[in-house]
This record gives structure tokens, C-alpha cells and sequence, in this order.
């Protein structure tokens, strides 16, 4: 396994972490254009848990590997890499099937106490890929170093208000909420990360479904490894949608699309009164974390026009 990557992951993670304290400076650059949030379309990841399917470009074993959420030039570009010792491999997140081979399964005769929101039945198996390197099994992260210096000064510092992984503080930080798990039947996910004390859980369908509190908070230009877990074998399709707040020079084109028109109405309309919280609201032209009459005001000013 390649370790230069290392090297490269944390001279990129100190640079996000000097770039955070210039709140101030990042501050004076965005009162030109409003911070609004930002978010992708669903991206889906596909997992194989003792399972394959010949429709995929490439099967990811072993190694190190990312789930890539980076946002590039003011456009969010997933998707997926790994070190492999004949050269690195990038793929969009639908070209690549991550295989959880046979050495990632675990029977326990009983589960430990706080560990039951994997959902694992004791006696019976359920796979893991561990947040610390095993040369057997696939080492999987997320992160987003490709990202330039320009790239991260183009994000507004925020602050998400989750205390798991420390992003309870005011930073350029990246989201990643579970929208949607496919799976086969009985077939639970999680995700956490393991320390001196109890397990931080960031998803897990077990517990309650998929809801609001299944989200990850990772610092733009950065990267991080956790634990999966899925309790029955078979192909998983992983939703995700990523979001930020970031610095925006056509607040009122609210899908994306490069036009102010009907559709951007229509977003406004429906978040109508949203409140400032660290979610957002998707109808905040104006920057002020809400959604109310000065945000329509922005959108009618712009619209017809193009960005």
C-alpha cells in the first residue's frame, strides 16, 4: 500500500485547518456574494458484501480507497479512489462496485453493550470494514483533497452544530446525509468511528430508519476513515446528497441550472418560511439562513436572467 498518499492527505488536512482561522479574511470575501447552501444531486455508491455484479467497470478490493465528496470550481464532483499498486483509479461513483470480501465477516457470540445499532444478531455473521488499515480488506474513507486552495476559499465558514467528529465549531466543513439505502432483505448499515470511549455513529438504518441525524460532517480539503458495517450479504446502493455553504455569485439560481425561472420560483415557494438552522434552507438567496419575503425580492429581481 502506497503511504505518499498519507503524506499528501495530511499536508492537505493542515492546509483546511490553517485556512479555517481566516474566518475573518473568508468573511470580507463572501459579503460580496451571499453564503447560500449548496447542495449535489443524490450520488449512490455501490457496496457488494460477498457479492458481485459484472455490470461494474471496476471491483474495488483491498487497498486504500475513497468515497471522493469534493466540491471543484463551484461544482460538487463525487466519486471514487483507490491506490492501487498499478496505479491510482478514478471512477464515477456508478462505475465502481466496493467488494467486502469474505475476511470482513464477524460472528460474535454475543454483541457488545453499545454496539447494538449495527443491528447484528449474535451467533450469526455481519461484515465490517474497519477504519484502521487491514491488508486483506478494502480500507475505505471519505474525503476531498483534490480540492485547490481556490476551491476552499470559495466555501464560507459555518458551523453544523453536530458535535460528533468535532464539527461543532466554525470551519469549511463538508456534508454527507443518507438519503437512501437498497439493499437485500434485513440487510442494515452503519457507519462510525471507534476511540478510547463509546462508538461516534453517524449512520445507522438499524436504529430508526434513515432520518435527519444519519449525516457526517468532514472538513473541506480533508479526510477520514470509519467503520461499515452491513449485516446481510448481497448489493447495496448507498444514497448520499452533499452540501456546504459557500460563497455564491447567482444566488437566485436555485437548481443549478444556470437560468433564474419558474423552477427556482417553485424551490423558494416550497421553503417558504424555513428557518436559520445548520441544515439550511434551499430558498436562501439573500444569505441570511432563512427563507422569507427578502428572498423573494432577490429571485423576482433576477429572474428571466441568466448566471
Amino acid at each position: 500500500m502506497p503511504y505518499d498518499r498519507y503524506d499528501r492527505s495530511m499536508r492537505r488536512h493542515v492546509l483546511a485547518a490553517l485556512l479555517t482561522p481566516l474566518a475573518m479574511a473568508s468573511g470580507e470575501h463572501a459579503a460580496a456574494q451571499p453564503c447560500t447552501l449548496s447542495q449535489s444531486a443524490v450520488v449512490t455508491f455501490h457496496f457488494g458484501v460477498e457479492a458481485t455484479d459484472p455490470g461494474f467497470a471496476y471491483v474495488l478490493d483491498l487497498f486504500h480507497t475513497d468515497l471522493e465528496i469534493p466540491r471543484l470550481d463551484g461544482q460538487w464532483a463525487p466519486g471514487v479512489h483507490q491506490d492501487h499498486p498499478k496505479g491510482e483509479i478514478h471512477a464515477e461513483p456508478d462505475e465502481a462496485l466496493l467488494y467486502v470480501n469474505s475476511a470482513a465477516r464477524v460472528t460474535l457470540p454475543s454483541i457488545p453493550p453499545g454496539f447494538e445499532f449495527i443491528g447484528a444478531t449474535p451467533g450469526e455473521p455481519f461484515w465490517v470494514l474497519p477504519q484502521n488499515p487491514n491488508p486483506a480488506i478494502l480500507f475505505l474513507g471519505i474525503g476531498s483533497e483534490e480540492m485547490s486552495v481556490s476551491d476552499l476559499e470559495a466555501l464560507c465558514v459555518w458551523n453544523p452544530q453536530d458535535p460528533r467528529g468535532g464539527a461543532d465549531v466554525p470551519a469549511r466543513w463538508l456534508r454527507a446525509r443518507l438519503v437512501d439505502v437498497r439493499g437485500p432483505s434485513g440487510g442494515d448499515v452503519s457507519l462510525w468511528q471507534s476511540g478510547l470511549g463509546p462508538p461516534t455513529v453517524y449512520f445507522s438504518t438499524h436504529l430508526d430508519g434513515v432520518d435527519a441525524t444519519d449525516v457526517i460532517h468532514t472538513l473541506a480539503g480533508g479526510h477520514a476513515h470509519l467503520n461499515w458495517a452491513f449485516t446481510q450479504p448481497g448489493l447495496y446502493e448507498i444514497d448520499l446528497r452533499l452540501a456546504t455553504r459557500a460563497a455564491n455569485p447567482c444566488p437566485a439560481d436555485l437548481d443549478g441550472d444556470g437560468q433564474v425561472g419558474q423552477s427556482d420560483l417553485g424551490i423558494l415557494l416550497s421553503d417558504f418560511g424555513c428557518q436559520p438552522s445548520p441544515d439550511g434552507c434551499p430558498g436562501d438567496t439573500d444569505g441570511d439562513g432563512a427563507t422569507g419575503q427578502s428572498d423573494l425580492g432577490v429571485l423576482l429581481s433576477s429572474y428571466g436572467t441568466g448566471c
